[in-house]
Parts: C-alpha cells; sequence; structure tokens
C-alpha cells in the first residue's frame, strides 16, 4: 500500500473503528485475495467488534497495492458502511479531510488512542487510480473478420474476440462485442459510446482486432480509417470531465506497415507452435486490385499524423500489437500473437500487477516468438496514465 493511503487510513482510524463491522469486509478481503486464511483467523479471535476492528485496520496497510481500494469496494458493498467508503474516497480524491493548515490536528495513533499531529503540509497525490465501481465500466471489442472486398479473411480472430470477451467480463466489465462492421458504424459506434452518462464507471477499454496500415485501420467494408479520427471522441473529450478524467485503454491487433505487401501464408513450426496450422501476417495476403486506393497511397495522401505516436490528452493508454512500419503475426487456431499474450499476461497477473506492467510482461513474451520464416515482432505502448491502474479490484 502507497504511503499516502496508508496515511488516509491513520488520519480516519477513529472513524472506521466507531463504525467498522469486520466480519464482512475480512471475508470480502480473502476472497480478493488481500488477506490470508491466517489473516482472518487472528481478527476473528479478537474478542470485541472494536479490537477486531483495530486488528484489520493493523494489517491491511501491509497488504500490497491493491488493499486500499479493495478496502473501499468491500465498505461499498456493505450497507452498514458505505458512509465509510465515501469518507475515504473524498480523502483519496483531495476533496474531503486535509492536513493542510499549520495547526495540530488530532488523529489515531497505531494503538487507536488519539495523538496530536503537525500539518503543514498537502497530501500526496494518489497514485492508483479508483476502481470502485461494479462494473468498472464498458469495453467495446471491434472484431473485424471478414471483409466485403479485396481483403483476405482474417482466421483465428474470432479466438481472439472471445479470449477478450471472456478476460474483461472476469475483470468487471460490460462488454459489447461488435464483429465485421462497416466504417460507418465503426465511428457510430465510437461516438455513442463517447456520449453516454460514464459518471458510474472507472475505467474505458476499447480493443480492434482488424487488417491495418501505419496509422490506419480497415472496416468490413473495406474502408481505411484514420485511427486518430476513429478514436478521437474518446481521447479529446475535455468537455466531458468524467470521461476525460477516467483511463482510458485502446488495444490494437494490426499491421501497421507504410506499404502494400502480398503475404504467403507460413506453415507454423510445430515445435514452436505446437499446432498443426498456420501463421500469417495479420495483413491482406490478397493483391490489391489497382482499382482501389492502396494502404500506400492512402498514407501519401494524407499527413502522417493519422499515428496516435505522441497522445495530447492524460489519462491515455495505447497498447499496438507491433512496431510503427512493421506487421503481426495471429495463428489460425490460437489467434494474434499479440491478444493471445494479453489475455493469458492479464488473467495471471491482474490482480497483483498494474496495467502498464503487464504489458511490459506481453511484450516480452511476444517478442520471444518467432515465426516459421524466423520473423519476429514486438508490441509497443503508448501511455500518458498519471498514475497505476489496476484491474483486478
Amino acid at each position: 500500500m502507497d504511503k499516502t493511503h496508508k496515511r488516509i487510513l491513520l488520519q480516519r482510524r477513529l472513524d472506521l473503528i466507531k463504525d467498522l463491522e469486520s466480519d464482512f469486509i475480512s471475508s470480502y478481503l480473502f476472497q480478493e485475495e488481500i488477506l490470508t486464511e491466517d489473516d482472518v483467523e487472528l481478527i476473528k479471535s479478537e474478542r470485541t467488534r472494536k479490537s477486531r476492528a483495530e486488528c484489520l485496520l493493523d494489517t491491511i496497510p501491509r497488504k500490497g497495492p491493491r488493499a486500499f481500494q479493495t478496502f473501499v469496494n468491500g465498505l461499498k458493498m456493505d450497507t452498514g458502511s458505505k458512509h465509510l467508503a465515501e469518507m475515504l474516497l473524498r480523502d483519496a480524491e483531495g476533496k474531503g479531510f486535509s492536513d493542510e493548515t499549520d495547526s495540530p490536528s488530532v488523529v489515531a495513533g497505531r494503538d487507536g488512542k488519539q495523538e496530536n499531529r503537525k500539518a503543514g503540509t498537502p497530501p500526496k497525490a494518489v497514485t492508483s487510480y479508483n476502481m470502485i465501481h461494479k462494473p468498472h465500466g464498458i469495453c467495446l471489442i471491434v472484431n473485424n473478420k471478414e471483409f466485403m472486398g479485396y481483403l483476405s479473411e482474417r482466421t483465428g480472430s474470432d479466438k481472439d474476440a472471445k479470449n477478450l470477451e471472456e478476460l474483461f467480463s472476469s475483470l468487471n466489465f460490460t462488454v459489447r462485442l461488435l464483429n465485421n462492421i462497416t466504417g460507418k458504424r465503426m465511428k457510430e459506434s465510437i461516438q455513442e459510446l463517447a456520449a453516454e452518462d460514464h459518471s458510474s464507471a472507472d475505467c474505458l477499454v476499447v480493443c480492434l482486432l482488424s487488417h491495418g496500415t501505419y496509422g490506419k485501420i480497415y472496416a468490413s467494408d473495406c474502408e481505411l480509417i484514420g485511427i486518430t479520427d476513429l478514436l478521437n471522441p474518446l481521447i479529446m473529450c475535455e468537455d466531458r470531465p468524467k470521461l476525460s478524467e477516467m483511463p482510458r485503454l485502446f488495444f490494437i491487433q494490426s499491421c501497421r506497415v507504410q506499404k502494400t505487401a502480398e503475404v504467403i501464408p507460413q506453415k507454423a513450426d510445430a515445435e514452436k507452435t505446437k499446432l498443426n496450422s498456420y501463421e500469417v501476417i495479420s495483413h491482406s495476403s490478397t493483391v490489391v486490385p489497382s482499382s482501389v486506393p492502396t494502404e500506400t497511397t492512402a498514407l501519401t495522401s494524407g499527413p502522417l499524423d493519422q499515428e496516435l505516436e505522441t497522445p495530447s490528452a492524460t489519462n491515455i493508454l495505447i497498447s499496438y500489437s507491433t512496431f510503427p512500419g512493421e506487421v503481426a503475426w495471429r495463428n489460425y487456431e490460437s489467434g494474434s500473437w499479440f491478444i493471445s499474450a494479453l489475455v493469458k499476461v492479464f488473467n495471471a497477473h491482474s490482480k497483483k500487477e498494474d496495467v502498464s506492467s503487464m504489458l511490459d510482461i506481453v511484450a516480452k513474451e511476444v517478442s520471444e516468438r518467432t515465426s516459421s520464416s524466423n520473423a519476429k515482432q514486438i508490441p509497443i505502448k503508448l501511455s500518458t496514465l498519471t498514475k497505476k491502474l489496476y484491474l483486478g479490484i
């Protein structure tokens, strides 16, 4: 637990001890893997409600970065403790209790007794985003597997979409899956999402799965859409304070090549993939006819700032499957390298690691894979998050 949250619990100790029902909270924290069985037994061994509350408050600060927010979540779930959750959240957001005056303030010491403490400095900034609502927010998945024109089918993309749907459902997001949608519908879905009421949400996630080029992504009708233009309603949203203040995560599975390339599917190396299937670059394996714009002409006809390389808004994280100018690999059966690794890592580490740290693990796992033609792939993340984000809360 970071020092700011420890300090809040210390300053609010008397208020918490007065009303805290530790039995429910202890069970909830055990369920969420914050407390161990020994911790719960120790707390329940105390003879009075007050002493059990004191024991719980002595234990929580030693339980890692998720402990404070999970404790608040438990308080919100207990009808008689919601006022305590609101009190702690006000403190964490800097809207409630503070010690910005120069006079001593009365707080509770570790033994539960009052003690004087001089307050002369403002509280430190909260170092992690609050994840207090259930569900945490919306996860929109756009899965373009089939195309109406010259682009090849993205076999294996349905596996990615299903895995993402299961992952973010398990992380308490409301998942919306859109399959094989046109450019018009892609734009509308993002605009509609931006216009929704997000007052009861903590976070927003968008996953885009399709063919793509540098800075652009394909719709199912083969419209090539600038990623900046597509996602701009969710990025530049200062007129919607709640949306702009929450973390918005964008996971983009597509190639980022700058030239049209004819790609021949390659047989997977059985020793490396353990699958009798095919690996293909997540890019059209069909020669683009001269009657339609190629990726090259689409790029040279407009500025290269279509690529979301440096988002100017805060609270944004964009995770691309591969570096600019490079291809992304996909397996016919197990899905893309990037999404497969992301789902695996997030399932394994969400309860203890923040999103940025998990994406570092994802990048390492993907970078260690090699195609049958000895090709490599390395995902990249771009972030303006101002705090750590823990999804498994």
